[in-house]
């Protein structure tokens, strides 16, 4: 043990052992006639929440004396911190107790913690971890995190030791100091113990990454520590494979290509906004954002993001397609004014869909090239987006398909929603939000009824249109009751029986993606589903190369040869 701080207190709050009340109260409406002039009632027994608080007192001899006083709130509560070096490992460890029993009831209820950072000396490894409810012996939850340096360690570890310290009660500043001090102290000594720390210009969590990077042989470049560490990290493969270069791993693992790229990445400030960046390559083309100039995409890289953490769906699912040379040019203009913060990102993401959802309605030319014309444009759109999406949507599956679905399982009737009012009177009879995946080309839904095709009880279930080796599947995703509460196990045989007609539509190429109408006011747009390359990326966190594909309606459909109501088999085994 190189260092310990430890803290324990016994804590009991006495209440009265009686509580006031005023016997004749306001009497309810209904419960006045009017031959009885006067009503008469006793108010309703006081709950222990209401009962008041007479003294609060400390020490274990006032714990043991209250310890069956059901007027007394009675607490333990014992935190242990500290060091310690064992074997090839140091640990930094926080343990919480605490046996809390609440007024008005018998039972003490026990809540156990454990959270603790140790470092492996032998294989220079930092675990990050936490120990929950072990008072239990068997029900214990242990989560452990390797090399995770994006959570900032020892911060967090600091964070949750302080928020357990606060529960002691302390009036004293200095005690409080002394507290803040002895923290410190252990972050110390656990560094301090770590063989190679001795880099006291670095902050303490840029001192315990480097001590990982150096260990494993990383060729750092001068701003190293500028790097964004957000999730997922460099993982030690992809710093094999790229010879232990920090830079060139760091490009790998953002899908980034260059030496452009890579020379501007050694002379940056922050990598804030490499999410801008790896977003305008996608959207705008790696030959055009790479023509423009170091100083241009330097402050992209730099550039701070306010909209949160930005998932690869926003920055690959959205294409630049279709787009003429003077709408890539607007739209670039108005890209710089996120970099100002001008404009949000998220907005930027969501003109660009709403442009995409007018193609099949109303066709719109990407004007704005500036803050006030954009504002305007996307007003406008977005408007008329709004009274696009009150449209009635009619789906025509496969006529063999919807045959098959819809035969009854036993007592029950699986139903294939295709109009948006089934969609809506479903909604309304399950009191679910089903009434807006009418127009989500990925959702296939089955409302599936007991006892009767009109009504009993039911369940709302969602498939999911998925492929895979180009081959069309659909995966159940949800399947709820009313009110969205989970359903019983009697379900669960009928479900099983739904899945296996699902499978056995697709093995045999009965489900094929709907032909859709849309009406809106008075036109009617014929569409069909169809999978659209967004962009092929590849993943190096899996080492593997991902189509990035998505669902759309497409409104040309005479185009793709397609008619919805492919020939099928008629000798197919047709039970199930």
């Amino acid at each position: 043990m190189l260092f310990k701080i430890e803290k324990q207190e016994y804590k009991v709050e006495i209440y009265k052992d009686y509580c006031d009340y005023n016997p004749i109260i306001e009497p309810e409406p209904e419960l006045i006639y009017s031959e009885t002039p006067f009503f008469f009632n006793v108010e309703k027994h006081k709950l222990p929440s209401d009962f008041q608080l007479l003294e609060t007192k400390y020490g274990e001899e006032e714990y043991v004396k209250n310890y069956g006083n059901l007027f007394a709130e009675c607490s333990l509560r014992h935190l242990r911190v500290y060091v310690k070096k064992e074997d090839d490992k140091v640990k930094l460890v926080t343990k919480y107790y605490s046996k809390i029993r609440m007024k008005g009831r018998r039972p003490f209820s026990k809540y156990t913690k454990i959270f603790y950072l140790s470092y492996d000396l032998k294989h220079n490894n930092l675990y990050v971890g936490t120990i929950d409810d072990t008072h239990k012996k068997d029900k214990k939850y242990h989560k452990t995190h390797k090399n995770n340096f994006f959570v900032k360690p020892l911060k967090t570890w600091l964070e949750s030791t302080k928020s357990y310290l606060k529960i002691f009660k302390t009036n004293n500043f200095e005690e409080m100091e002394n507290d803040g001090f002895d923290l410190a102290k252990c972050v110390d000594i656990f560094l301090e113990t770590i063989p190679g720390i001795n880099d006291n210009k670095l902050s303490k969590e840029d001192i315990l990454y480097k001590k990982f990077l150096d260990s494993n042989n990383i060729k750092l470049p001068n701003n190293w520590n500028i790097f964004s560490r957000s999730f997922p990290q460099i993982s030690k493969k992809i710093y094999k494979k790229n010879k232990h270069k920090f830079v060139d791993s760091y490009m790998e693992l953002h899908n980034l290509r260059g030496d452009k790229i890579k020379r501007i990445l050694h002379i940056v400030d922050s990598t804030d906004g490499i999410t801008y960046l790896k977003f305008a390559l996608n959207f705008f083309g790696d030959d055009f954002v790479l023509s423009q100039s170091d100083e241009f995409i330097k402050s992209v890289i730099e550039s701070k993001s306010y909209s949160g953490v930005v998932p690869n769906d926003t920055i690959y699912r959205v294409s630049s397609d279709g787009y003429t040379k003077n709408e890539r040019k607007s739209a670039f203009d108005v890209f710089k004014l996120i970099l100002n913060h001008k404009i949000n990102f998220l907005s930027y993401v969501d003109h660009i869909r709403f442009k995409e959802k007018l193609k099949l309605f109303e066709p719109k030319q990407w004007k704005s090239k500036n803050y006030f014309d954009f504002m305007n444009e996307h007003y406008d759109w977005g408007e008329k987006v709004k009274n696009f999406n009150k449209s009635d949507y009619t789906r025509f599956y496969n006529d063999k398909f919807k045959l098959i679905m819809e035969e009854p399982i036993d007592d029950y009737y699986p139903v294939l929603l295709t109009t948006t009012k089934e969609y809506n009177f479903e909604s309304i009879t399950q009191s679910n939000c089903v009434r807006t995946y009418d127009c989500k080309p990925e959702s296939v839904i089955f409302s599936l009824r007991h006892m009767e095709v009109d009504g009993g009880r039911r369940a709302t279930i969602e498939y999911k249109i998925v492929e895979s080796d180009d081959k069309i599947s659909l995966f159940r995703v949800q399947t709820l009751g009313k009110y969205n509460e989970r359903l019983s196990n009697e379900w669960t045989p009928i479900l099983e029986k739904l899945d296996k007609k699902i499978k056995f539509c697709c093995d045999n190429e009965l489900f094929t993606l709907p032909y859709v109408q849309i009406k809106y006011n008075n036109n009617i747009i014929d569409t069909k589903i169809i999978f659209k390359n967004v962009k092929e990326i590849s993943s190096f966190v899996m080492d593997t190369s991902q189509k990035v594909k998505q669902l759309v309606f497409e409104k040309n459909f005479e185009s793709l040869d397609f008619n919805p109501f492919l020939s099928v088999n008629n000798n197919l085994n047709l039970h199930i």
